[in-house]
Order: structure tokens, then sequence, then C-alpha cells
């Protein structure tokens, strides 16, 4: 087996030999393993790691793995309803429904969009199947061997619009997305495509959807205030 080495231009620090696995533990424990450059024998040069798809899926995957498991999401039990006479109350979210969650490492706000700041927005609103939120997730996109990183400008359960432009000709076609949650501390894959035929694009909607990660993002949802 060859011996592989990591380097690191932000600390100038190099590190190695290791395996394999040595490399994709290591890996998955730094904030800015993207950034990390690596090197095996029989290379010429180093290889910076966002370059190789393979070994970013490998490492997204490593750090799923490590991750404890979300907390369980209380049950909310129904009230019986009033007499007619008297209209239901409204309940605010937060009052129907709440989740305990650890202080994240990094926070993510959640915003309401108005007309003033998003006439384009507002305008499809009662068009759309699925609730958007306005959120900053960090976003991995890959289709073949190329990789785009990104972050989120709104998000719902049928697709993203991402704050920079992508060139179509990279990412035609199928794509595999990788979203991060709120917190930074976990990660979930969904396939993409592109819903527009210009030359560059924000937005791709999800296809292929996997329940398992879609009952995931819907979680990471409802956890956010000021739903929209």
């Amino acid at each position: 087996m060859k011996s592989q080495y990591l380097y690191s231009a932000a600390t100038n620090l190099r590190l190695g030999p290791f395996d394999n696995e040595s490399v994709l533990e290591h890996l998955a424990k730094q904030n800015n393993y993207l950034e990390w450059y690596i090197w095996e024998e029989g290379m010429t040069d180093w290889a910076i790691v966002k370059s190789d798809q393979s070994l970013v899926s490998q490492i997204e995957l490593r750090i799923q793995k490590t991750l404890p498991p979300p907390p369980p999401v209380p049950k909310i039990s129904t009230p019986p309803p009033p007499p007619f006479s008297h209209p239901a109350p409204t309940l605010v979210a937060s009052e129907a429904a709440s989740v305990e969650i650890n202080e994240p490492l990094v926070t993510t706000t959640l915003t309401l969009i108005d007309n003033n700041e998003a006439p384009v927005a507002a305008a499809g609103r009662d068009n759309r199947k699925n609730p958007r939120y306005a959120c900053q997730l960090r976003t991995i996109i890959i289709n073949k061997k190329k990789t785009f990183i990104t972050t989120t400008v709104d998000i719902s359960l049928g697709g993203i619009r991402v704050t920079h432009p992508i060139p179509l000709e990279i990412f035609e076609g199928l794509c595999e997305v990788y979203i991060s949650s709120p917190n930074n501390k976990e990660s979930i894959i969904l396939k993409c495509s592109s819903v527009s035929n210009s030359e560059q694009t924000h937005r791709f909607s999800f296809s292929e959807m996997d329940q398992k990660n879609i009952d995931k993002l819907e979680l990471w949802l409802e956890s956010l205030p000021e739903k929209k």
C-alpha cells in the first residue's frame, strides 16, 4: 500500500506517512479539510483535496457516520376542538412545536423575505408546493470531477437557490449536492438538477429523492424560526 502525506497551506504543516484510513480519519476532523493537499508515492505533485470527488465523498460519509444521532422530536398532542361558537386560537409555529437543541458551533439565522426585499420570490409564493426558507447552509455541488462550494440563499423540500452562479456547462445534467445542517454538525446527500437553461444558474431542484434524507431536511427546516 502506498504511503500518503497531507499538507496544510494555512498552517504550513506537513503530516505523514499515512495509510488511506488514517488520511480519511484525520481530514474528517478538520473544518477546512477541502483546502488540505494530499500526495502519495507515484504522484508528480500535490493535489488539493476538493479536486478529488471520490475522496470528498468518502470524507463526507465518514463525518456522517461519526456524528451522534439527532435528538428525538417530541410528539405533539392535539387538543379536542372547541365549541363551534368559539373559533380555535391560532398557534405560532414555535408554540405548536419546539425542539431542544444544544448551542451549535455556527448559527444560521432564518429571515422572512418580504415583497420589498425579494419581489420575484414573493410573486411566485402562492404557486409554491413547498414553503421556502431564507437561510445560509454550507453546500457542496459535485458533478463528474467538478466540485463547487457555496452556500444556500434559500431552500425548500423541492430545491435550493445558491449564492454563486454556476456555469451550466460544468454542471449540466444530474448533480450530487451535500447540504450541511444549520449547526454544521451533519450533512445529507441529495441528487439535483438545474432548473434553468441559461448559461449560469443559481437554482437546482431535487430529484431521485431519498426519503430518509428528505425527512431529515424537513426536520432541520422545522427547527428554524420564522418560517415563510
